[in-house]
């Protein structure tokens, strides 16, 4: 069985997609009063490139179960874990990300659209995971 998840993507990008457009502008305005037209080109140029690494990043990123291993493929490297040695899932906020507990002392964080499915087919190949769902923590007075 190969199976493979759709990463959620943009879940924290989109604040940084909002700000770094706040900051073209005001960079382009305060760019503009100093130093003309240049003042516009230069902070707008190297903004958006910004923008566009960050983008670029995350779309490389994906997971997929093929027979008992799960294999997390990332912009900057693969890693392979077999679902046999996971004995952990916490879920963790936000909703799309969930951390896998595996091996003695291991860990890793995955965001995915549809984290419920996931964690079911994982359950199905090792019954023996166990699954912390999220709490939220509330400040004691």
């Amino acid at each position: 069985m190969k199976k493979k998840y759709r990463v959620k993507k943009f879940v924290l990008y989109k604040p940084l997609l909002i700000g770094g457009l706040v900051y073209i502008i005001l960079l382009a305005v305060f760019g503009y009063i100093t130093n003309g037209l240049f003042g516009i080109l230069l902070p707008i140029v190297s903004a958006l490139f910004g923008i566009l690494i960050v983008v670029l990043l995350s779309l490389f990123n994906s997971y997929t179960i093929d027979n008992d291993v799960l294999i997390i493929k990332l912009w900057y490297g693969k890693t392979k874990i077999d679902i046999a040695d996971i004995k952990k899932i916490k879920e963790t906020y936000p909703k799309y990300y969930i951390d896998i507990r595996y091996e003695k002392y291991k860990q890793t964080t995955v965001c995915l659209k549809d984290k419920d499915e996931f964690i079911n087919d994982l359950k199905s190949i090792n019954p023996e995971i166990e699954i912390i769902p999220y709490e939220k923590k509330c400040k004691s007075k």
